[in-house]
């Protein structure tokens, strides 16, 4: 007799990855966007195990708008769901709200402007994301901000209050 079990949780934190390394080569689509694993996928681990993988759960509704603003930052939902311009004004408020050393080295005198959107065009222009006329891309400013926090190259961040 063998066992079954499921792996469930949020969109994009890992649940197609634990399953590849269960099993020990390739069985489910991974990357770093939400929304590859389409449907559920029986994976044989063992003779023994078999593992369902599934789509990623979200509540119905996102209760607030810093919740969705926490979901996007963590690149639970998609996209389209909403704007970098943001999502990025957001993050330079938790930044400012518990600052790090990181954070602090990276982008020096910029990260204590006290607009977010002036902090945001601080960093855009110290990085050299000029358009045309020399005003800055916001837009590839706050991407690049954004994605930089993914990668954990801002420091060790937390979104809620510690």
């Amino acid at each position: 007799m063998g066992f079954t079990a499921g792996i469930i949780g949020l969109p994009n934190v890992g649940k197609s990855s634990v399953l590849n390394l269960l099993a020990g080569h390739k069985a489910a689509r991974t990357g770093a966007k939400p929304g590859l694993t389409r449907g559920r996928q029986w994976v044989r681990v063992r003779s023994d195990l078999e593992l369902l993988d599934t789509p990623g759960l979200l509540w119905p509704k996102v209760e607030s708008e810093e919740q969705g603003l926490k979901l996007a930052l963590l690149a639970v939902v998609g996209e389209r769901a909403y704007r970098d311009e943001r999502v990025a004004a957001f993050l330079l408020e938790v930044m400012h709200r518990h600052p790090s050393a990181v954070w602090q080295q990276r982008y020096g005198a910029t990260a204590g402007a006290p607009d977010r959107l002036q902090q945001l065009e601080a960093i855009g222009r110290q990085r050299g994301f000029l358009l045309k006329g020399g005003s800055v891309d916001l837009a590839r400013t706050a991407r690049v901000l954004i994605e930089e926090f993914r990668r954990g190259a801002l420091g060790r961040i937390t979104l809620d209050p510690p």
